[in-house]
């Protein structure tokens, strides 16, 4: 229940959007950039394994948005 998306960026932007029910974490690194986690997390519920989305890479010069 583990996902990977590498996101690599230079001068431009890119912009996720993730399903509510995911849980994001962040592993990008920017320089003169940002990686931006605007995703409000799941809310757990018993019995219930919320996928995870690992999102790596990096922004320079540009940005990555991630939203639900």
């Amino acid at each position: 229940h583990e996902a990977i998306v590498e996101t690599n960026v230079s001068f431009g932007a890119i912009k996720l959007r993730v399903p509510e029910t995911w849980k994001v974490v962040v592993q990008g690194t920017a320089v003169f950039g940002a990686y931006e986690d605007k995703t409000v997390p799941p809310r757990p519920v018993p019995g219930v394994d919320t996928p995870t989305l690992i999102i790596r890479g990096n922004a320079a010069f540009g940005a990555v948005e991630i939203e639900n």
